[in-house]
């Protein structure tokens, strides 16, 4: 007698050859009262193991859900690729916490795709941790190998802890080793993703990254650029982190927004920062909150990097991070093809952030820093600078426009000649070292913030630094143009009789 599995299949392909479509399966998977031998389409006759799933091709429109409170060792890797508007989804039924794939360091990643498509993998917990010591691993891997373009893979809810990565063996010099990777290898085919989601994942004690893009089709010293597109990292929240927290790479117009990241450059002992872009256009950074990365090195709550156009960086709270608030940099050699160019810094507030505040190497041009409120507090400026600008070919055009530096400690500038840049309508509040820029516009009298210094955590925690009625901040700053229209909290800007200095647009009373 014929099994269900290969009637299913010979019904499903007489539907096809006939041009009706397949009917979608549901999949069910448990680890103590599952049977491999079983259909797998109810819950009471659910398959057991993921050797199984493995084994399985689904068809678009599948699910494949994994009891809820179960866990199973090994690897994850179904096979098949959705359609559009048909995407095969995995998730979990019942009660209880989410289903747990230890991975246990027997595949480089415990959960993984190759050249699939229309795949959203939802509420798993994934652990990938050998106990015979760090390696080149992942907790998730999506991987891209000569296939073209492939469009629309979802991580959502995800649970991804204990990947003890290796922190400087792999690709991208121990980097790629993550709890989620995005990943592109190959040179016969050009390849890329299309339509990335990475939302509402908690990624925590992952060596060397947490979540991060990649790809061989780089630009970087004159390669070959195919971007992912499409791409939304948000809702994340990131903690204990070997290296590098998010870092989306070779992207165009990457979203990277209402992520937490905590305690990154944990382990690594090398330069990490815990949000930042590298060979993107058009990114955006933007209600994201950073807060105890380690380490000077480079030890940033974000960061601009190399082959950059058009970066946006609005809405961030970024505080008590040991390398400082960002980061904006190149290469320290000269030539057109190294190049960040276009950035843009506004409305984020910086909070006893270490080191160097603002830290600008290598070839930064047309670079626009406004409106940001930056509080060091007394003690908290010790070595601190609030600008560090560095070595290399030179920044040039670079503006520095309405910012609030009330500046407690004993940090000041450090500059080299910049080319055609300016400061002007800033305020310079408390220290004022003999390094303190020339602006035309400045004020030195107390900015009128309500309660400077009480942030604490949370995007929500920072109305202390809204301004108070009678503050000379209000009305009295540069309007530029196309400056995004809201303030931190929403609030429209311009209000009043001009545009406000410092992350507030006050509102009246």
């Amino acid at each position: 007698m014929a099994s269900f599995t290969t009637v299913t299949a010979a019904v499903a392909l007489l539907l096809v050859v006939s041009g009706v479509a397949a009917v979608p399966a549901t999949y069910y998977v448990d680890a103590v009262g599952g049977e491999d031998s079983r259909e797998g389409t109810s819950a009471e006759a659910a398959w057991r193991s993921l050797e199984k799933v493995n084994a399985t091709t689904f068809a678009p429109g599948d699910k494949i859900l994994l009891k809820a409170g179960c866990a199973w060792g090994g690897q994850l890797w179904p096979k098949g690729s959705g359609t559009a508007g048909k995407s095969i989804v995995i998730d979990r039924y019942g009660e209880g916490s989410k289903p747990v794939i230890n991975g246990g360091g027997v595949a480089f990643e415990a959960v993984h795709l190759r050249n699939q498509e229309y795949w959203e993998i939802n509420n798993l917990e994934v652990t990938n941790h050998d106990p015979a010591g760090p390696a080149p691993r992942a907790g998730v891997r999506i991987l891209g190998e000569d296939a073209g373009v492939l469009k629309h893979v979802y991580l959502r809810g995800l649970e991804v802890h204990d990947v003890n990565g290796h922190l400087s063996e792999g690709r991208d010099q121990g980097k790629c080793n993550a709890g989620i990777l995005f990943d592109v290898t190959g040179s016969e085919e050009r390849t890329r993703f299309h339509d990335v989601l990475v939302e509402g994942c908690y990624v925590h004690g992952c060596d060397r990254s947490g979540i991060k893009t990649w790809t061989d089709w780089g630009r970087a010293e004159g390669g070959e650029w195919e971007p992912y597109t499409g791409l939304v990292i948000g809702s994340n929240v990131l903690d204990d982190i070997g290296g590098d927290g998010i870092v989306a790479c070779m992207a165009d117009a990457p979203i990277i927004e209402y992520n937490t990241a905590s305690r990154c450059n944990a382990r690594s002992g090398r330069h990490n920062v815990a949000i930042w872009v590298w060979e993107t256009d058009d990114a955006v950074m933007q209600f994201n909150e950073a807060y105890l990365t380690r380490t000077a090195k480079d030890g940033q709550g974000f960061d601009i990097d190399g082959f950059t156009r058009r970066t946006l960086v609005q809405y961030n709270y970024s505080h008590d991070n040991e390398g400082g608030f960002i980061l904006v940099c190149n290469y320290w050699q000269a030539g057109d093809q190294f190049f960040n160019d276009g950035s843009v810094v506004r409305y984020n507030i910086s909070q006893n952030d270490g080191a160097r505040i603002f830290q600008i190497g290598g070839k930064v041009t047309n670079a626009s820093i406004y409106n940001n409120t930056i509080y060091i507090g007394e003690g908290q400026g010790d070595p601190a600078v609030i600008f560090d600008v560095q070595q290399g070919d030179r920044p040039g055009n670079i503006r520095y426009h309405n910012n609030i530096f009330y500046n407690l400690g004993s940090g000041g500038y450090q500059f080299r000649p910049i080319e055609n840049s300016l400061f002007d309508y800033n305020v310079f509040y408390g220290n004022h070292p003999e390094s303190e820029p020339d602006d035309a516009h400045k004020i030195t009298d107390d900015p009128g913030l309500v309660n400077p210094g009480s942030g604490g955590t949370g995007l929500d925690t920072v109305d202390g630094y809204k301004l108070e009625a009678g503050s000379p901040c209000v009305d009295s700053g540069m309007t530029i143009p196309e400056s995004g229209g809201r303030d931190y909290w929403g609030n429209a800007v311009p209000s009043g009789a001009g545009t406000d200095r410092g992350a507030h647009e006050y509102q009246g009373e």
